[in-house]
């Protein structure tokens, strides 16, 4: 997508919806963020492309321990992992989300579109595989004894 992309992220931002947080451009957090990819809980793996977006954002070891831990982060701890670019008040996220975006908007729309596609094609060469390879990982994955395993106690336990 050309045009700039930003997530406004508050209260608990978790699973899928933090793996396409972390696909926009800019993520700006509430102070009250829950930042976490429980997958691996469930016998499972990112499949979103989260996998080389956290990498990119946060390092090697930072990416591990998110998606092998599978424990949530606070925002504080979001914002020096350089997983999130901005940390304001709960009551203060709209207002400075949409600020962002009006600045954004501001600019010329083509010109927007050439900058991001810069910094894209020294980041993001790799995205096409690397989603590939989450989503043959995650084939296998729901195939495999561990997510059969949880999921059927997952089923007894809701009744």
């Amino acid at each position: 997508m050309p045009k700039p992309l930003v997530a406004a992220l508050k209260g608990h931002v978790i699973g899928g919806g933090a793996e396409m947080a972390l696909a926009a451009d800019m993520r700006i957090a509430a102070d009250d963020l829950c930042f976490g990819l429980p997958e691996v809980k469930y016998g499972l793996a990112l499949d979103t492309g989260g996998s080389a977006f956290l990498t990119q954002l946060a390092g090697p070891a930072r990416a591990k321990w998110l998606m092998m831990a599978g424990e949530p982060i606070s925002a504080r701890t979001a914002l020096d992992w350089r997983i999130v670019d901005w940390t304001c008040a709960p009551d203060d996220l709209d207002a400075q989300a949409m600020d962002l975006c009006r600045k954004l908007a501001g600019v010329p729309p083509q010109a927007a579109a050439a900058q991001k596609a810069l910094v894209n094609a020294l980041t993001d060469p790799d995205l096409h595989a690397a989603m590939t390879r989450e989503n043959d990982m995650q084939s296998r994955l729901f195939d495999g004894p561990e997510y059969q395993a949880i999921s059927a106690a997952l089923r007894v336990a809701r009744g």
